[in-house]
């Protein structure tokens, strides 16, 4: 489990037209010609090409998730790189408006992690997408640990150091997907987390080898229109029109919990993800989670006061989920329901039923040791693409999903504010909901 220091529904459709918009920021042109001759190389060693990721960065730019006008998208993007590899991880696109990087879009760098787009920044708070690119532009290999919450980089003795205030770090944590996880935890480990070992192999076996499957069609489909793709971005980068190359229906079905939304500064408390989640859950709940010990004011000292008093109760340490459960039914009218799978429908329909929060988790490693962080689900984001058609390897009739979760965290993934992610069942392990007892 994951420590950090303590301290409307809505429903639209449009027509979606792919293209492609110029620069227009000084701080993104700096080393240009170097940062191509890098990305190009990792293209030969089998990477994604930069262009192609930009492409997908694109379509999410043209879909409204930022709430500001005359967007543009860095052309280069920062190269976030593994903390245990040293390889790209992702290529993290830069939201502009106004000459002001606002946001960020991040892409896969390899196929094995996913869809194109893996991280939607939605907010700069603090400058710290700008702390990221001043870093790069200073020779720093920013690396995936805190991920997209900070920027950290490692330095000559291989200790991770925070880009914003230059303390270093003795922990090393790095993402882990699903199959490690099946590979390295044995079932009393399984069960102590509250999970049935015969039950989860097996249901999600499949479901990682459907998800396999699918995303290696997937991208059969971009590497085949890959040139196209580029030819495309190479005609129309250094234009500021947009550029009409084919149109799509496109519908966006988007929930928010806005009782939840408000609650922003809980992850300046920090602590451990476990009580912070069960802390964030119960404030959204107000007055009606009949929590005796509820703060009587929203301040960070009543708020620290409250989560310590949770913490008391849970326990430190990891936590599975029957624990959370048992945790919160004892203090409210409230229960967490765990899934057997990390199911994305599964979900959904408890939020759209219940009004409630969700819980998703996620796994990670610090060298040969697992750990768990639990983020709570404030909120989704639907997309469905209806193809009317041929447009570069979009050559069939039937619908496209894009399915994403905004979540909210004790700082260790959101840093100071919430940020979609999407549902992949490569790297998310585990998923539950919140309903009234």
């Amino acid at each position: 489990m994951k420590r950090i220091k303590m301290i409307t529904l809505i429903f639209y459709t449009l027509t979606l037209f792919s293209c492609s918009n110029a620069i227009d920021i000084s701080s993104c042109k700096k080393k240009i010609d170097i940062e191509e001759n890098e990305l190009q190389k990792y293209v030969k060693d089998g990477y994604i090409d930069y262009r192609v990721a930009r492409f997908f960065a694109l379509q999410e730019l043209d879909n409204h998730l930022f709430n500001s006008n005359n967007l543009t998208l860095s052309e280069i993007p920062l190269i976030i790189f593994d903390s245990k590899a040293l390889t790209p991880k992702y290529y993290e696109f830069q939201v502009i408006s106004n000459s002001k990087i606002i946001g960020a879009i991040s892409c896969v760098a390899k196929k094995e992690y996913g869809d194109p787009v893996k991280y939607i920044l939605f907010d700069n708070k603090n400058g710290v997408i700008d702390i990221g690119r001043n870093a790069s532009n200073n020779g720093m290999n920013l690396v995936d640990y805190g991920y997209p919450a900070k920027r950290f980089f490692l330095n000559k003795q291989a200790r991770l150091v925070e880009a914003s205030t230059s303390k270093v770090y003795d922990e090393n944590y790095s993402e882990c997907s699903t199959r490690e996880v099946l590979e390295n935890l044995n079932d009393n480990e399984l069960t102590r987390y509250g999970i049935n070992p015969a039950i989860w192999r097996k249901e999600t076996i499949e479901l990682i080898k459907k998800e396999e499957n699918r995303l290696e069609e997937l991208w059969e489909k971009i590497e085949i229109a890959s040139n196209e793709i580029i030819r495309l971005q190479t005609n129309y980068n250094n234009s500021t029109s947009r550029s009409v190359v084919s149109s799509i229906c496109f519908s966006v079905y988007e929930k928010k919990l806005y009782n939840w939304l408000e609650f922003e500064n809980c992850n300046q408390i920090g602590g451990y993800c476990g009580p912070n989640c069960l802390m964030f859950i119960l404030l959204g709940l107000g007055a009606d989670s009949n929590c005796n010990f509820y703060p009587k004011s929203f301040d960070l000292n009543d708020l620290c006061t409250f989560y310590y008093e949770i913490e008391n109760k849970l326990g430190k340490g990891p936590k599975s989920f029957a624990a959370l459960n048992h945790c919160l039914e004892k203090i409210s009218n409230y229960k967490i329901i765990q899934n057997q799978s990390p199911d994305w429908m599964l979900t959904k329909i408890a939020m759209d039923k219940n009004n409630l929060p969700g819980l998703i988790l996620r796994s990670s490693k610090s060298i040969d040791k697992l750990a768990w962080h639990y983020r709570v689900i404030v909120g989704y984001r639907q997309e469905k693409y209806s193809l009317k058609n041929q447009f570069l390897w979009w050559t069939w009739d039937s619908l496209s999903n894009d399915n994403y979760y905004l979540l909210h965290d004790n700082g260790a993934d959101s840093g100071e504010y919430y940020f979609y992610e999407k549902s992949n069942l490569l790297y998310q392990i585990g998923s539950a909901y919140v309903e009234k007892k």
